[in-house]
């Protein structure tokens, strides 16, 4: 076969090039340290080697946002505790002020320097963080939340708490609002079932507690009026003026009667009287059913108002909110749950057609409206009933104040929660990235030992090339014609 010059040329042009191809491949690989260049080289392992960057990525942002929660947490973490000493520090002055021997200028020393806790208070529930972002001001983190106009504090902030994603299916609330934190608080008015009160014209020294109900089934929910008939006996009634109960007082012994369970202290006097009201019948109503505590069961459906439960026939009722709009209808079964708009209660007993019953919202109060009463009482404690007005204020007061340290104590509680969370969650991250990246390794990393003998080998090759290629072009016949 007739084997032309050129392409005796053409082939070996064409074998070094594919030589240099190989060759400046390998090189590339050793200086990148990668084995797969181009997605052509593997579409495989380079699909695989995109999605583990992906992820690493991801793993990597999940720290960062981490590192962040742990931040904020920690400063707000550092801002309760704080806000803890300070409550300490007033409900210390509250019993220092209750003392009889106290002059009205020493009520004003201590007033003052609660006033200044006050200010304290206000300052560390408006703390920001390092971006300048407030802590307690909810999604809302740009707008200081708490002001205040004449000793009263007004709440701009919203409700809810922002999250941060520590990983694939991870979020963690990364503050707390102010409203849960400081608004949001419990008071001793109330303990769900009745409320008790001092008439507004007693001048003896006798406090009420907020009560508890000892026996359910002895209650019967009305108003009734506890009067001292002299300094050391007195007499309960009911709403229709009949006598209940009655007995010698002492102060600080427990007072019984239908179901409940309250106390006095001081030094009440003839004439002085204290209500026991119920928070719930209509005490127009003729059945026997009772309202238990309610409780709310979902917060987002929750919408607060007074709600009006009503019974058409003994065994339908309907439920109106306080615009008169049915909100549920159901048939009523003794001791069952009814449940409405995130609310869950229960009524036991046998109730009467047209029987009612209200369920309306527990009293709350910001800590730093106590914290304002009671320097507002201690400001105005003067002449001979300062010492019994102190003595009521300072008993809510302490009780209000501790309500208050419970809600921050259980907040630094959540906050240690979510700590852990995120500590753990790292800790996954951190062996996660790991393993990410030695898959990554294993698809695009080389093997520079293997890839140094390889260039070796198509360095030789190459060079071989190149040799044969000047002997084939020096065979011409024309070199050997004289």
């Amino acid at each position: 076969m007739r084997i032309a010059t050129a392409r005796v040329y053409e082939n070996g042009i064409s074998g070094i090039l594919k030589a240099q191809v190989k060759l400046d491949k390998t090189q590339q690989q050793l200086a990148t340290g990668r084995q797969i260049l181009n997605p052509s080289d593997d579409p495989a392992a380079m699909a695989r080697v995109l999605e583990l960057r992906q992820e690493i990525a991801n793993t990597d942002q999940y720290q960062k946002n981490s590192d962040v929660a742990i931040a904020r947490l920690n400063l707000e973490e550092s801002a309760l505790i704080s806000a803890s000493d300070i409550l300490k520090r007033v409900r210390n002055l509250a019993i220092q002020a209750n003392h009889a021997g106290l002059a009205d200028s020493d009520r004003q020393t201590l007033a003052l320097e609660v006033r200044q806790s006050f200010e304290e208070l206000v300052g560390l529930a408006n703390t920001r963080d390092a971006n300048g972002e407030y802590l307690f001001g909810g999604y809302d983190s740009l707008t200081k939340p708490f002001t205040v106009n004449n000793h009263k504090v007004s709440y701009a902030g919203d409700q809810g708490s922002r999250f941060i994603q520590i990983g694939p299916e991870d979020q963690v609330a990364s503050g707390d609002s102010g409203w849960e934190v400081f608004m949001d608080i419990p008071t001793v008015n109330g303990n769900g079932v009745f409320v008790t009160a001092p008439a507004p014209q007693n001048n003896g020294g006798g406090i009420i507690d907020p009560g508890v109900i000892v026996n359910l089934s002895d209650w019967r929910q009305d108003k009734y009026t506890l009067s001292f008939t002299t300094d050391d006996t007195y007499e309960v009634r009911d709403s229709k003026g009949e006598l209940i109960s009655g007995g010698g007082y002492r102060s600080g012994d427990n007072i019984e009667f239908r179901g409940i369970k309250t106390a006095i202290t001081g030094t009440p006097i003839v004439g002085d009287s204290f209500t026991i009201a119920a928070i719930g019948p209509n005490t127009q109503n003729k059945g026997s059913a009772i309202l238990h505590h309610s409780t709310v069961v979902d917060s987002s459906e929750w919408k607060q108002d007074i709600y009006t439960l009503s019974f058409s026939s003994e065994r339908g009722y309907q439920i109106q909110d306080n615009a008169g709009t049915v909100v549920e209808v159901g048939n009523y079964q003794n001791g069952r749950p009814i449940t409405f708009r995130g609310i869950q209660t229960k009524i036991t007993g046998i109730p009467a057609v047209g029987d009612k019953f209200v369920i309306s919202p527990g009293t709350k109060q910001d800590v730093f409206s106590t914290i304002n009463t009671l320097a507002t009482v201690l400001e105005n404690a003067t002449g001979l009933q300062s010492n019994t007005n102190v003595s009521s204020a300072v008993a809510q007061a302490i009780q209000d104040i501790d309500f208050a340290h419970n809600r921050v104590l259980d907040t630094r509680a959540a906050i240690g929660s979510r700590l852990n969370r995120i500590s753990n969650a790292k800790d996954g991250n951190s062996y996660l990235s790991i393993q990410l990246n030695s898959s990554l390794s294993t698809l695009e990393d080389l093997d520079y030992s293997s890839a140094v003998s390889k260039l070796n080998l198509q360095t030789l090759g190459l060079q071989t090339a190149q040799q044969a290629y000047i002997k084939i072009v020096g065979m011409s016949l024309f070199d050997h014609l004289h």
